[in-house]
């Protein structure tokens, strides 16, 4: 079995099959030579002959109904199903949930009323639905008091109409220090690139990132392969470190150069490269996108991170501005 998102290839008995398949199978795979059961939807079309592949009977289902609502195609039904787990798809729809909904990659406000509309009474037909689907799985663990800290200053900031370093510098520092004391100090300069504080060569790392330029501009609905091969590169900077963080952190940059970014706090660290992917993909949904929006480049970070030792090796790499 080999495994480049969003298609595997599967060894049948010395057959291989390629199947594209949602991010979320990729999340539970076994090693490579493991054996692997998935449930297949196959599309014949005048030029090409494509395999689906599904890690439950349910989710194949669901793929089945996706594709027969009016404007939805197999892609766009991957897409759906990578940004969002097959359970809370379904309960988004049972509830009429149009607002959620069209948080997911892919999915517009026409396109979450249509599934709505079109899918509300088949859920309940579909082949291997449980009885009982859990509910949704917060992303974000218990907060601590630099990301809350963060959060308020961010929102202070987007009153006064600060969104970037330009609408920063137009700010005089004695008015950003009346509205946020010593910080506004330290926010005119850092909006300057002046910081005066000693350099430490050889302290310990606080973020890890991966980012990569695009060979093109791509909708959000086809940025999934490309968010879990960051965060592999990511986790395995993590791993040669031995750090480990609990903050995830998703960048995007549009295609007309504005930056983006959402982060998660968890519970725990993630335990794989996997469990990274899956936590930045799910960031993607909460990046307000029309459909119409491109991005030309995808980066994957962890921050808050812990080592193993305190005896962190050195590192050549450049600190952010901001750690």
């Amino acid at each position: 079995m080999e495994k480049q998102p969003p298609r595997l290839l599967v060894d049948v008995a010395g057959v291989g099959y390629e199947v594209e398949a949602p991010m979320t199978v990729f999340y539970d795979l076994p090693e490579s030579g493991a054996e692997l059961t998935l449930y297949t939807h196959f599309v014949v079309r005048e030029d090409a002959q494509l395999l689906y592949g599904f890690t439950g009977r349910y989710e194949r289902e669901l793929f089945r109904s996706l594709i027969k609502v009016n404007g939805v195609g197999p892609k766009m039904a991957l897409a759906i199903l990578s940004g969002i787990e097959a359970d809370r798809l379904a309960a988004c729809i049972r509830d009429q949930d149009t607002t959620s909904l069209v948080k997911v990659p892919g999915i517009g406000k026409k396109t979450a009323e249509r599934l709505v509309i079109e899918m509300s009474d088949r859920l309940d037909k579909l082949e291997g639905a449980p009885a009982a689907r859990p509910g949704p799985r917060p992303l974000d663990g218990p907060p601590d008091g630099r990301a809350d800290a963060i959060a308020a200053l961010q929102t202070k900031l987007e009153a006064l109409g600060i969104s970037n370093v330009t609408s920063l510098r137009a700010w005089r520092r004695e008015d950003l220090e009346a509205r946020f004391g010593r910080w506004g100090g330290r926010l005119y300069e850092l909006a300057r690139g002046i910081d005066e504080r000693p350099v430490q060569p050889n302290r310990p790392r606080k973020s890890i990132s991966a980012e990569d330029t695009l060979p093109e501009d791509l909708p959000a609905t086809a940025l999934a392969p490309h968010i879990a091969r960051m965060a592999d590169k990511t986790w395995r900077s993590a791993q040669k470190t031995g750090a480990r963080g609990r903050t995830v952190v998703l960048k995007l940059k549009t295609a007309d150069f504005r930056i983006l970014t959402r982060r998660a706090t968890l519970a725990q660290p993630p335990a794989s490269a996997e469990a990274l992917a899956r936590a930045a993909t799910e960031l993607l949904a909460r990046v307000e996108d029309t459909g119409e929006e491109r991005y030309r480049l995808v980066g994957v970070g962890l921050s808050q991170l812990e080592h193993a030792d305190e005896a962190i090796a050195p590192t050549s790499e450049q600190q952010t501005l901001f750690d």
